[in-house]
Parts: structure tokens; sequence; C-alpha cells
């Protein structure tokens, strides 16, 4: 599984397929910064300083668009949109998906994970 999920030029969301390879055998692979740069500092920096520093990066919509990514491609983890503030929906979907890169990261060798 990699973290990845819009297409820089257009940024549209990318549909997943309902296999994770294509006809040569090659996983499907979704891009995404936010996701990305979670994956790859969740082992280097704390919890906490991580989140206050995509909460201040990224935009709502790109956090959106990493919870809908997530949400496709993690099916079997419910992955609701948080009510609340707009800084409140932030934190809640931001600490959800720093867990669920945790979570891989601790599930998976770093090479799968990496693009």
């Amino acid at each position: 599984m990699a973290a990845a999920l819009t297409d820089s030029a257009d940024m549209s969301v990318s549909e997943p397929t309902a296999c994770d390879a294509d006809s040569m055998g090659a996983p499907t692979v979704f891009t995404n910064e936010l996701l990305c740069f979670m994956q790859q500092k969740c082992s280097l920096l704390a919890f906490d300083d991580l989140l206050k520093l995509c909460m201040d990066f990224y935009t709502d919509d790109e956090i959106e668009e990493a919870r809908l990514l997530m949400s496709k491609v993690v099916p079997y983890k419910r992955f609701g949109k948080p009510k609340g503030s707009k800084k409140d929906i932030a934190n809640r979907t931001l600490s959800a998906l720093l867990k669920i890169c945790l979570a891989l990261m601790q599930s998976y060798p770093p090479s799968v994970l990496l693009i």
C-alpha cells in the first residue's frame, strides 16, 4: 500500500480500483502529499509535533482529500467526517490519519509503504 491520492496537476481525487494490481501485475498507487509526509515523518517526530505541523501547513481541502483516500484504501476502517469547528475537524481527521500511518508502519516494513 502506498500513501497517495491526487494528481498534482489537477488535484482531483483518484478512484481506487477493486483490485490491488493492474493487468500487468503492478500494484495500484495513489499519491497524496499529506499522507506521504505523515508516513515519512511519523517515526521521526512526536505525535503532537507532527499533528501541529500538519495543522499549520495543510489546508482543510488537502486534509479532506487525504481522509477520502484513506477511507477508500482502508475500507475495513470506518472513517467518517468528524463534526465541530473547522479546527476541530482538521485536528480529529489528522489525528486519525496519523494513528493509521503509525499502525501501518508497525505492520509493514518502510520499503513497502514508501513511494
